[in-house]
């Protein structure tokens, strides 16, 4: 277990074990001459069972939350008192499994009514939409039954998007996810062409036999069927779930999936793994942990909850950053004007308010880092085909050129006797792969994007 201390520090200060859980108050170690604020420590609610703790390391040097690796982020996993149920006190540390079973156990513990109550809404929802939308009716439906788009909130797809989002979340990709769907922009029906025919009857006479085949194949646990269906990836998987809500869970993005398995100590082992087979071998790790009174919907419910750590790891860049890490090459354009990057910005036209997201601001501190070392690497690697004579890196900390005043980040001279300046810009835009740097190049200057 490790532990993170917050302002001033921002660092990772101590290096623990469990050597004891369920210890009474009254075998508790007298440690009031370090509480600061005493009046406020004892106001708070305190259990009747507490942890016993084994100090390993004081961890010197600056060791922050960016400098924690996959493996490492598994550990500072925090474990209150009400959290510890058994444990092998003769164990030198958590498993995986064990630190889910007593987060599971302590959530549900403090939260069991509103889980209770807000699962039996689920259920009874997806009770409704399977009455409504039985393999006969599905077959049988209208266009304008099936598509969103048009103002109905009966539509099967809307049922699966919107009514249901409770039951898993499947926004964020668009409506040809559905394969076709009603634009009022342009006042028609739009294809997902070519995976289907141009004709809308054609098209959604073939949707319809996909999610009908997708039934069944859930039913059935077929996975290769579903896998080979031709229904998006959201989309087919939800569907499994609605009619199949034992056997599946409602975990439906691509990515979250593959990133669950990476933390639960599961990475890929097969080339090309399908999606449907990563989302069953998270059910049976699911199914291995024994969770009382947990159901699939229970356990997603469990996983995206705002007050665990696993919500807020998903949503971490830096755990993108760690998957999607490949040394991508770096790509050399020309441009001849540089005043799109001087334009004087009128920040009195914002519309939005700036608000400190420490998270967001630490994962972009951490970008910023890994743009610069990535550039940084291109120019040692390529001093010759640039004809680099001498090079100051004034982004680098460490460096002896180290400059925040400099004016840009790298400053070189080629055999030409020609000063270039280099300034880097790490950025996470959508149309720009995460981990890609482009330098556009323009008279005496690089602009590093």
């Amino acid at each position: 277990m490790f532990f993170y201390s917050g302002l001033p520090l921002q660092k990772i200060t101590h290096k623990c074990r469990v050597v004891r859980i369920d210890v009474p108050k009254e075998e508790l170690i007298d440690d009031s001459k370090y509480i600061i604020d005493k009046a406020s420590f004892e106001s708070k609610p305190s259990s009747d069972k507490f942890v016993r703790l084994e100090l390993l390391e004081e961890i010197k040097g600056m060791v922050t939350l960016d400098d924690i690796s996959i493996s490492f982020l598994r550990s500072p996993i925090t474990l209150s008192q009400e959290q510890v149920d058994i444990i092998d006190e003769k164990s030198n540390s958590l498993t995986i499994k064990e630190k889910i079973y007593y987060q599971y156990k302590n959530w549900s513990d403090n939260n069991k009514t509103d889980i209770e109550k807000r699962e039996k809404e689920v259920n009874k929802l997806i009770d409704k939409f399977l009455a409504k939308f039985t393999k006969e009716k599905i077959l049988n439906m209208k266009l304008d039954d099936y598509v969103e788009g048009k103002e109905s909130k009966n539509s099967f797809c809307y049922w699966v998007e919107n009514n249901l989002k409770s039951a898993g979340d499947i926004h964020g990709a668009t409506a040809f996810k559905f394969g076709i769907y009603y634009s009022k922009k342009h006042n028609d029906y739009n294809i997902q062409t070519p995976k289907y025919p141009k004709d809308k009857d054609s098209a959604f006479k073939e949707i319809k036999k996909l999610i009908v085949d997708v039934i069944d194949a859930a039913a059935n646990h077929d996975l290769a069927k579903i896998t080979s269906s031709k229904l998006s990836n959201m989309f087919k998987n939800k569907i499994s779930f609605l009619y199949n809500r034992n056997d599946y869970l409602p975990i439906y993005s691509d990515d979250d999936i593959e990133k669950l398995l990476i933390i639960f100590d599961m990475p890929h082992k097969v080339k090309n793994e399908s999606i449907e087979s990563k989302k069953d071998r998270l059910y049976n790790f699911y199914k291995s942990l024994n969770l009382t009174n947990c159901s699939p919907w229970r356990f997603m419910d469990f996983i995206y909850n705002k007050d665990n750590e696993y919500r807020s790891i998903l949503r971490n860049e830096e755990l993108d950053e760690f998957i999607n890490s490949n040394n991508k090459p770096i790509i050399v354009e020309e441009i001849n004007d540089l005043s799109d990057l001087f334009v004087e910005r009128n920040f009195k036209d914002r519309k939005s308010i700036y608000k400190s997201d420490p998270d967001k601001e630490r994962s972009n501190k951490l970008a910023g880092t890994r743009g610069e070392d990535r550039v940084i690497s291109y120019f040692e690697s390529n001093k010759n085909k640039l004809g680099i004579i001498s090079i100051k890196y004034y982004c680098k900390s460490d460096s002896p050129d180290a400059n925040d005043l400099a004016g840009c980040d790298v400053e070189y001279t080629d055999k030409n006797n020609e000063t270039w300046y280099v300034e880097i810009k790490s950025t996470r835009a959508n149309n720009i792969e995460k981990g890609d740097v482009y330098f556009k190049q323009c008279s005496n200057r690089f602009y590093i994007k």
